[in-house]
């Protein structure tokens, strides 16, 4: 997938001209929003592990977008119990610790809040995001804190360890997301995906199609999010993968290839797909990153960390008193992150 710079013009008519959006759903007011809550046919039987009444039961609440980028509005009522527990216990926890740093950055508001960062033990370092802010505690070891900061403070350059995690669980994750939210007449095509997500030893060998990331400097607002299916259109004039999903929240915007063998004929990958970028609306002028997003490895990860520059308009830093005798978190600066900010990198 080419994921240089396009002509948004030109992108749009692309995407128009070969792919429908059979589902569409923004998050955009967690407390007043109506909820939409997904439903099958009756009687109701789990879309993901095929099994009805009475051998499954559909108790809990199933979300259809993980509740840790803020989804508190969109609700699968064909989701069973049983799975409900599988994938929440399994490849969202890796979902999770993949997303946290860039949950943290964009001030995405989980089942638990926003995330905080944190290591180095009782004196070590701590990053929470409130509100519009950023506060951090730098902890007495210099060497092990993950952000930098420039003379006046204003630039701040983090660092931010992620938590281990399995890529292909990541990219289960979302495809996941995709299954839950798409028709009926679309989930009929995707049986064999549906056996892959299902399988804890399936690998990336069923993924011939890359996916994209985008960051951009400014995130949507807390609770928001946005999700959309696209899938090809019958009369598409270009040879093109069958589905998409579309993933937008904080400061991330995600275009995940749903691999479909059904429709899809098998794309052997030896260079570059040339699919232009999709045209994210804020991506045009506020664009920090853009580039392919491999998750297909089954190795489990460590170490691996989320690298992103700001620049402030104003820094508060307060000290401990001299006088004082030393303390966990000797250091702490506040820094207030205004409607002016400007993003200077990100990697």
């Amino acid at each position: 997938m080419s994921t240089k710079a396009n002509d948004c013009l030109e992108a749009k008519a692309f995407y128009l001209r070969n792919y429908r959006v059979p589902f569409t759903f923004e998050q955009i007011d967690a407390a007043n929003q109506e909820k939409r809550v997904l439903t099958g046919p009756e009687p109701r039987r789990c879309r993901f592990c095929d099994r009805g009444a009475p051998s499954i039961t559909f108790r809990d609440v199933a979300h259809a977008v993980p509740e840790s980028i803020g989804n508190r509005r969109l609700i699968s009522e064909y989701e069973c119990d049983i799975c409900n527990r599988f994938f929440g216990s399994g490849i969202e926890n890796h979902f999770g610790n993949w997303s946290k740093p860039y949950r943290l950055i964009g001030g995405r508001r989980g089942k638990k809040g926003i995330p905080m960062s944190k290591g180095g033990g009782p004196s070590g370092w701590r990053i929470e995001r409130m509100g519009n802010r950023f506060e951090i505690v730098a902890g007495e070891n210099e060497e092990i804190r993950p952000f930098t900061t420039s003379e006046d403070h204003r630039v701040l350059t983090f660092e931010l360890p992620r938590d281990p995690y399995v890529p292909i669980d990541v990219l289960k994750t979302f495809v996941k997301m995709t299954l839950s939210v798409m028709p009926d007449d679309e989930f009929v095509h995707f049986g064999e995906t549906r056996d892959w997500l299902m399988d804890e030893n399936s690998n990336g060998d069923f993924v011939h199609i890359p996916s994209a990331e985008w960051l951009v400097a400014r995130s949507t607002p807390a609770d928001s999010f946005a999700i959309h299916l696209l899938a090809r259109r019958p009369d598409a004039s270009e040879r093109v993968p069958y589905a998409f999903l579309l993933l937008s929240y904080g400061v991330q915007r995600f275009q995940i290839n749903l691999p479909c063998p059904a429709r899809d004929e098998q794309f052997e990958i030896e260079g570059t797909i040339e699919l232009p970028a999709f045209p994210w609306q804020d991506a045009a002028e506020d664009l920090l990153y853009a580039g392919e997003l491999d998750l297909t490895g089954t190795e489990r990860v460590t170490g691996d960390k989320a690298q992103v520059t700001y620049q402030f308009e104003t820094a508060e830093v307060s000290r401990p008193d001299p006088g004082l005798a030393p303390s966990a978190g000797q250091v702490m600066d506040k820094t207030t992150w205004g409607s002016g900010d400007v993003r200077c990198g990100a990697g």
